[in-house]
């Protein structure tokens, strides 16, 4: 969790939008920049952020094994296009891997809403081991009257239960998503790995779904950690307080104050 260090509202943000830490590892060195969708329901108080680190992740192993609650790290405002549209039709949130986060956090905005909404939560990972938010997201969907869920694992462990922690093996693919009745007139948010990405905005348009109800946030992969760009250059940073060290990431929260840099680019980006 990040707290403003000054006590003062933060930037609104959408639902699925990210903000860009500055993170220091080496004091001396130039400092890494790295985006993260926010994974909560919007606050002006505090921004969620849930990192996964990767194997040889310069950003995740700082954030891991040196940030400290009370530390003060910078961070962007909210920004990012990739966000929950209004409307009363149904929603299909349909993610895998890390791409849960910023479909999580329009989940927790129909949930804080009680949405009429017809709403969809449909994941994929390899196994239990690697389905974060498990608990959070059937909360959420209890809270929804009108929510379905589908979970699938393509290589799952001996100790994972079939209808219990996942509902069939195998990956999410289209023959997947027609069998499970998911209607076609939906908006349809993707995010995940980019292969998943394009292939489903693909096969999605192909069975008939409206270009404009598919909503992707691709990812790509950086020379340190598994990334996705936004659309916008780097504005501003504000200062956050490490406030609370979660089971994946660190939650953070910071109002703008300072120009990240001139000319900078896009920091990789992770969900």
């Amino acid at each position: 969790m990040l707290e403003p260090t000054d006590g003062q509202p933060l930037a609104a943000a959408l639902p699925g939008q990210f903000i860009v830490l500055r993170l220091r590892p080496v004091p001396d060195a130039p400092a890494l920049l790295r985006s993260y969708s926010l994974s909560s329901e919007p606050r002006d108080d505090r921004y969620r952020v849930s990192i996964k680190r990767e194997t040889h992740g310069a950003a995740g192993a700082y954030v891991e094994t040196q940030a400290r609650i009370g530390d003060v790290l910078d961070a962007s405002a909210p920004r990012g296009s990739f966000t929950l549209r209004p409307g009363d039709g149904p929603v299909v949130l349909l993610s895998a891997g890390v791409g849960a986060t910023p479909v999580l956090a329009m989940l927790h905005a129909l949930a804080a809403g009680a949405s009429s909404r017809e709403v969809w939560w449909i994941y994929g990972a390899r196994h239990g081991g690697e389905h974060p938010f498990a608990a959070e997201t059937r909360a959420l969907l209890k809270a929804l009257p009108r929510s379905h869920s589908h979970i699938r694992y393509s290589s799952p462990r001996p100790g994972d239960r079939l209808a219990v922690d996942f509902d069939a093996p195998g990956r999410l693919d289209m023959h997947a998503i027609e069998e499970l009745g998911v209607p076609r007139d939906a908006d349809f948010y993707l995010c995940g790995p980019s292969a998943f990405m394009n292939d489903l905005a693909v096969e999605l348009g192909t069975w008939g779904v409206a270009a404009n109800r598919i909503h992707t946030d691709f990812r790509l992969k950086s020379a340190e950690d598994t990334g996705h760009r936004g659309g916008t250059s780097p504005a501003t940073a504000p200062a956050g307080r490490v406030c609370r060290r979660g089971t994946i990431g660190v939650l953070c929260t910071e109002r703008p104050k300072r120009p990240l840099g001139p000319g900078l680019p896009e920091p990789p980006r992770t969900c």
